[in-house]
């Protein structure tokens, strides 16, 4: 039995309630308050509730007769409630009537924290007068209007250690026949449930393991608001909307032992649902169905779960998934339906190594958000998993909708975005039977030894197909070192050169579905000035200059800060980057042997292509294009010139113009050329990328310009080449 004492000590401005916590064995549900009220209040004492006598009330106290119902079921060998510092308690009675609560007194924790024993006080003086009362008492406390009680169910739950998490639990009482100076007795229900997950993790991988997390989620809701009425008894849920619950453990659990959870839920019917616990730990996220899990809830019970995992994964119930050997990009392929795991690490790695910031162990906000999605409903959550103990050890779950698209998502802390990833959302899979294309190994005499061989996948990044014609087979746009993708065109390609200009962006989603059109730079097609056009999109563009900059060498910061704005201008050399000379390893990584970088926006396994560079005899760089084994190469014109090129070495390129360095509008440079596509290769102050001409009749391109020097502040497309270093 669950005993709780009270000794109320009244004066005329403060009462002192002593409360001793024993332990809770067999029923929760009945907690019994010993309360002995003193009557020393001055009798006239002004804006004092007084409690009136029964034989002058005549019925007038409402008997909450159906509050205390006893739960049989809820059965807990072992269950004690420590006290925490901001724990308050209110008691109260209800007049018949008129709704309206009288003594509505707040009890607030004196002293006594963190243990079983807790001392509570009130500076709200009572006035006792003779005569029975129905008096009720809700814990936690809160302030209370008419009958209805707000019990709210968290997201976000916290537990000590392996014992039954009760403070802040929602505990109703009411006690009967209550006469000054004799003992009262409170008989205590919860309206909630209480789960308990006994995990046994013997004979696993995982015995050596800490637990930090257990995240249970199912797909009818059960957290949220209920309203509890007082005067009824009755429960509702309907606005119950949340479906997962992310226990957090406030000291190490090891999972050599046995380890209790325990989680408040509304009442709802598991009956038919699909479940699911995920036990976060040190190496592992570990998600187990649990199919024999499917009941109905009811208020006030508590229901045992046994989580056996030796057994579960032998009955093929576990997904096991090792966090750190999660593979590390900035754009993660997955297909419709499918949930991805992000690992946090490399914005932990990249803030240290550029900027000398670390933030692993700080007590920060931490969270994970969708920036943006290119169709409504892309993504059906975004959901971050921090590990307390260390930051860089969380990783973020995308779970994807059955519609192909892109997405972005971001991790900030403290309310700044400090990475984000595409989420390219498409069946496509090039490491796994989908079309890719391979450009030959050729010599250059400029290196004195050959490019290798590449292998191109089919379409452009960010592409959903290579439907000549469908404006889904342009893909994303990228300035040259920048990782983060800038929508294509809304519009075809123009037919002629005269119908170029006014080309707007295509609208993007919120995880609300509210659609933003682009803060875009257009270009007038009559007289060519520039015309900004301010909407509140969530891609914006902004001019590098020394005002901007200000005590900033490069922009580097920044463009990892605000991963939608489009940075154009800087100086004579027209790169995002800065005034002064760039950066040349924001995609390669040359004191790596030019390995793939920690910009470079590619899915694992890929990366832009790269080619090589020499100095030249004033020693400046010059780059060498991988684009070299083009030379030479006809490309077909399919279905129109306006439709883009087809060849039997890399594939279709679409006509997908552009986004120039001078304001980072959008236009087609010219209809003589298709989209060009960048290369990991600098060259002086420029990047390369590969362009080809097109003709002013017939249907045969007669010529590529593998190595064409452009300002690194445009975007424009990348096709990515596989990386072997990371071929799975």
């Amino acid at each position: 039995m669950f005993f709780l004492h009270l000794y109320l000590q009244l004066n005329d401005t403060v009462y002192n309630l002593i409360i001793t916590m024993k332990v809770l064995k067999l029923f929760l549900s009945i907690i019994i308050l010993s309360i002995c009220l003193l009557t020393s209040c001055k009798e006239d004492q002004p804006d004092v509730p007084v409690l009136p006598d029964l034989a002058t009330a005549t019925g007038n106290i409402i008997a909450l007769k159906n509050v205390n119902v006893t739960r049989t079921n809820l059965d807990l060998s072992s269950l004690s409630l420590i006290w925490s510092e901001d724990d308050a308690f209110g008691v109260f009675y209800l007049p018949g009537g008129n709704n309206t609560l009288v003594l509505n007194n707040k009890f607030t924790l004196k002293g006594g924290s963190g243990s079983s024993l807790g001392e509570f006080s009130s500076s709200t003086p009572i006035k006792w007068v003779e005569g029975e009362y129905t008096l009720h008492a809700v814990y936690p406390y809160q302030k209370i209007e008419g009958t209805l009680l707000t019990i709210p169910v968290s997201p976000s739950q916290t537990q000590i250690d392996s014992n039954p998490k009760v403070a802040g639990t929602t505990l109703i009482g009411s006690a009967e026949s209550v006469k000054p100076a004799e003992s009262i007795q409170f008989n205590f229900s919860t309206p909630l449930a209480i789960i308990k997950f006994a995990i046994d993790a013997k004979e696993t991988d995982f015995t050596e393991d800490n637990l930090s997390q257990v995240i249970f989620s199912s797909d009818v809701p059960f957290v949220g608001e209920a309203i509890y009425n007082l005067e009824t008894g009755v429960l509702s849920t309907e606005a119950a909307n949340g479906k997962s619950v992310e226990l957090t453990f406030g000291e190490t659990q090891i999972l050599s032992q046995p380890i209790h959870a325990f989680i408040d839920i509304l009442p709802v019917d598991f009956s038919n649902a699909l479940n699911q616990l995920e036990l976060i730990t040190d190496n592992y996220s570990v998600v187990i169905k649990l199919d024999h899990f499917k009941k109905e809830i009811v208020s006030g019970s508590y229901y045992n779960v046994a989580v056996n995992l030796k057994d579960l994964i032998a009955a093929g119930a576990v997904k096991i998934i090792p966090i750190t050997q999660l593979p590390v990009a900035n754009t993660y392929l997955v297909k419709q339906g499918d949930v991805v795991h992000i690992p946090v690490s490399r914005a932990y790695d990249v803030w240290k190594d550029f900027f000398n910031e670390e933030f692993r162990n700080i007590e920060s906000r931490v969270s994970a958000e969708l920036i943006w999605q290119d169709h409504p409903s892309l993504i059906s959550s975004v959901t971050l998993y921090d590990n307390k103990n260390d930051g860089r050890l969380g990783w973020i779950d995308v779970k994807t909708s059955g519609t192909e698209g892109n997405a972005l998502v971001s991790y900030t802390v403290d309310g700044v975005v400090r990475w984000s990833w595409q989420i390219w959302i498409t069946e496509y899979d090039p490491d796994n039977g989908g079309k890719t294309y391979e450009l030959a190994s050729v010599s250059v005499p400029q290196l004195g030894h050959q490019l290798p061989t590449y292998v191109f996948m089919d379409r452009n990044l960010g592409a959903l197909n290579t439907t000549p014609g469908d404006l889904n087979s342009y893909g994303y746009m990228y300035q040259w070192g920048r990782k983060d993708p800038f929508p294509p065109t809304l519009a075809p390609a123009p037919a002629t050169a005269t119908d170029q200009g006014l080309y707007d962006t295509r609208l993007l989603y919120d995880m609300n579905n509210t659609s933003y059109e682009e803060d875009n730079v257009r270009m007038d097609p009559i007289d060519g000035t520039f015309t900004y056009i301010t909407r509140g999109g969530l891609i914006r563009h902004r001019e590098v200059n020394p005002v901007f900059l200000g005590t900033e060498t490069n922009t580097l910061r920044y463009a990892i800060n605000e991963p939608t704005t489009l940075y154009f201008g800087g100086g004579i050399q027209y790169d995002w980057y800065g005034l002064g000379r760039g950066n040349d390893d924001l995609w390669n990584d040359a004191a790596q042997d030019n390995s793939k970088s920690v910009f470079d926006p590619s899915p694992y396994g890929w990366r832009i292509p790269y080619g090589d560079v020499i100095i030249g005899a004033y020693g400046q760089t010059i780059g060498i294009s991988p684009f070299e084994g083009l030379r030479g190469t006809k490309f077909t014109i399919v279905d129109e010139k306006t439709r883009g090129i087809h060849s039997d070495i890399l594939g279709y390129i679409p006509w997908a113009g552009q986004r120039n360095s001078t304001d980072g509008g959008f236009r087609y440079e010219s209809n003589q050329t298709v989209s060009p596509l960048w290369c990991a290769t600098p060259s002086g102050p420029d990047g390369i990328y590969l362009d080809i001409g097109l003709p002013n009749s017939g249907n045969q391109v007669q010529e590529a310009f593998p190595a064409v020097l452009m300002n690194r502040a445009v975007a424009t497309m990348v096709r990515c080449v596989r990386y072997e270093k990371e071929k799975r």
